[in-house]
């Protein structure tokens, strides 16, 4: 691994582009000689390495490209306060909405779910809190929406070169929505306390919907350790799967905020499941160690976090649902033609 590391830092030092030294580069130079006769090249290293800068090609890629749409949202707001005449710093403080009304409804919901996660603190005090996250979310929605209102009206066009994807070989065990048979499948690797998560919770369904008999979408466990009641909900999931109820199951618990485990039950008895098969199950090796599985192939693909998204052996970087319907056309397509699409 040292060795690989020096050979990354040297290239990228030496200026080669990341998407240069992938598995099958452009010419294949001579990197070392032994006894003039033993001649080692470039595309022998990268097989040596047994695919592993690919892997940090594709985080060299991602961090380019985050960069990219923050210079991006950057320059617009540059461009829009140039034309109003202010700077940029003012021009943010027009967009970010400084008083937010939360809806009555929507604070006695939130608060009813928060409350029990909030018992450290005194009543007020949680009270408070849920009221301050809830105007805090509201506001940065608000501001990301202006963001995409002017990125609407601009011209952009990203020219950021994508590194081949290598291909990995994931599992196909897990809850799934489509036939074994379908020739493209979708993998999605989700947290219970992801926020992003929990936004995009419901495109399997969707996509699963769309595409009758031609997707398979498999949920797989990747609990983060930044977020204390993800390993539990997910061995819950896993659970209610044993008992045929993952995806309504799954989908509750994207709808609520506590997930300790007399909630986990609670949910599971509300959903009609069998409560001590549930109990049992939650508190066996089975659902530990079925997670575990999860967590550790993600962990083998380098995974960035959660949502990540593999389309037919190919780690796939998207944000919303738009883009992820596309790439599953395109496969969709290219599987039609007797081929997957690149």
């Amino acid at each position: 691994m040292k060795l690989f590391l020096h050979l990354l830092c040297a290239m990228l030092w030496l200026g080669v582009r990341p998407s240069s030294v992938g598995a099958q580069p452009a010419d294949d130079p001579v990197v070392a000689t032994v006894n003039e006769t033993r001649k080692i090249r470039l595309r022998e290293v990268d097989r040596e390495t047994g695919g592993e800068i690919q892997k940090y090609e594709q985080q060299i890629f991602r961090l380019r490209r985050r960069a990219v749409e923050n210079l991006i949202d950057r320059a617009i707001l540059e461009d829009e306060a140039a034309r109003l005449g202010i700077d940029a710093g003012e021009l943010i403080r027009r967009l970010l909405p400084t008083e937010i009304t939360v809806d009555s409804k929507q604070l006695e919901k939130a608060q009813a779910e928060y409350l029990p996660a909030l018992r450290h603190m005194g009543e007020v005090e949680a009270r408070l809190r849920v009221r301050l996250d809830l105007e805090t979310y509201e506001r940065i929605a608000r501001f990301k929406a202006a963001i995409d209102d002017l990125r609407k009206r601009a011209e952009i066009r990203i020219h950021l070169p994508e590194p081949p994807a290598p291909r990995l070989n994931a599992a196909e065990t897990g809850p799934a929505l489509g036939p074994a048979a379908a020739n493209v499948q979708l993998i999605v690797y989700s947290d219970y306390q992801c926020p992003y998560c929990r936004s995009s919770a419901g495109w399997a369904r969707r996509i699963a919907a769309a595409y009758p008999g031609r997707v398979r979408v498999v949920l797989k466990h990747f609990p983060l350790q930044i977020h204390p009641q993800a390993f539990l909900a997910a061995r819950a999931a896993n659970c209610a799967d044993r008992q045929g109820r993952f995806w309504e199951y799954h989908e509750r618990l994207f709808a609520v905020n506590d997930l300790s485990e007399p909630m986990l039950l609670r949910y599971a008895v509300d959903l009609g499941m069998d409560e001590l098969d549930f109990e049992q199950c939650l508190e066996s090796d089975a659902s530990r160690d079925a997670v575990l599985a999860d967590i550790q192939e993600a962990r083998s693909f380098s995974l960035p976090g959660t949502p990540s998204y593999i389309l037919n052996g190919k780690q796939i970087s998207i944000q919303t649902f738009d883009q992820l319907n596309r790439a599953v056309e395109r496969e969709i397509a290219g599987a039609a033609k007797g081929g997957i699409s690149q």
